[in-house]
């Protein structure tokens, strides 16, 4: 299990900074909320 959660926050980084690319399959499979406006 560990293995694989530092495997997806492994894609989830850019030179060491959390930048994930959610055009990538497995990130956009896996999230769960991502910013988005509040409803008005």
């Amino acid at each position: 299990y560990s293995k694989n959660i530092s495997a997806l926050l492994e894609l989830m980084l850019v030179d060491g900074a959390l930048a994930p690319d959610f055009s990538d399959e497995v990130l956009a499979a896996s999230c769960v909320t991502r910013e988005t406006k509040e409803p008005s």
